[in-house]
């Protein structure tokens, strides 16, 4: 059955795939360009739409931490922006988020530990969820909240560390494949997998639901290395810089069970496929 649905952040990296599969299955999709439509300023696209996917926000930890205002501002108003629209036409909303739960005190991490933003765009991102699900609560929003762990794949900046070690890996000028820090481990999750989620969410029942989205498995970047190197087949020496990030966090790790459960997904692309997949864009 065909469906017409609203995403925003539809020119984003994830966004981009999301329309690209919803039109693939014959679907109707309105994506306005971000130069057109400010999400936290202009109004919110007119129609009945069968749900919307809310994924537009300002990404970075980095610049979060130069403009905390500027992130707050775009990601918290821009989605009560949306889920006003939401509220006045009963359309189901889908919301996009991120890791927000600061250093866990447990692993796997799972949705009942708490949020403990550890920089601004997290923050932004964490108080966007908890209107969200207010509107849910108190509101009759129907809302599922997807937290996607570290997302990866083909056509993604080098500003995010596997491109930028796939990219050093290839390029046969480079003598070492040089990273900030090796240590850090990440739960690492292929684009495709991430927008088979997403669109696991047209499925949930009305009210308010929560989900991990990552692999269940967490890497360091040193692994990240060493899997990339055998993926490609090009072998280098590699070190860090020494260079520690502001509030680093030493381990991410998703327990993906509840989704798993409630909408029977589970990624399918490990991390030695997901960096193959990489390897001819990358060349290219």
């Amino acid at each position: 059955m065909t469906a017409h649905y609203l995403v925003s952040g539809g020119g984003g990296y994830i966004g981009r795939a999301l329309v690209g599969r919803l039109k693939e299955a014959g679907h109707q999709v309105t994506a306005p360009d971000r130069r057109q439509w400010d999400i936290a300023r202009d109004p919110v696209p007119s129609g009945r739409f069968d749900r919307v996917f809310h994924l537009a926000s300002r990404v970075g930890v980095k610049a979060s931490w130069e403009e905390p205002g500027s992130y707050l501002e775009n990601n918290l108003i821009g989605t009560i922006r949306i889920l006003e629209a939401c509220r006045r036409t009963g359309m189901p909303l889908t919301l996009v988020s991120g890791y927000a739960y600061g250093r866990p005190d447990r692993l796997p991490i799972d949705e009942n530990c708490g949020l403990a933003p550890n920089n601004p765009y997290a923050l932004s991102k964490a108080m966007a969820e908890e209107a969200a699900t207010f509107y849910g609560r108190h509101l009759n929003v129907a809302v599922v909240a997807l937290r996607v762990f570290n997302v990866y794949g083909p056509g993604q900046s080098r500003d995010y560390v596997i491109p930028e070690i796939m990219a050093q890996i290839m390029d046969p000028t480079v003598a070492t494949v040089v990273v900030a820090d090796l240590a850090p481990r990440r739960d690492y999750v292929h684009l495709d997998d991430v927008i088979e989620a997403i669109v696991a969410t047209c499925a949930a029942r009305s009210g308010i639901a929560v989900y991990n989205v990552g692999s269940g498995r967490s890497y360091s970047v040193a692994d990240v290395i060493e899997v990339a190197m055998a993926a490609t087949g090009v072998r280098k020496p590699y070190r860090d810089r020494g260079e520690v990030r502001r509030q680093e966090i030493d381990e991410v790790r998703a327990d993906i069970s509840a989704i798993e459960r409630d909408l029977g997904w589970r990624p399918r692309i490990g991390l030695a496929e997901g960096l193959g997949s990489m390897v001819s864009r990358v060349a290219a």
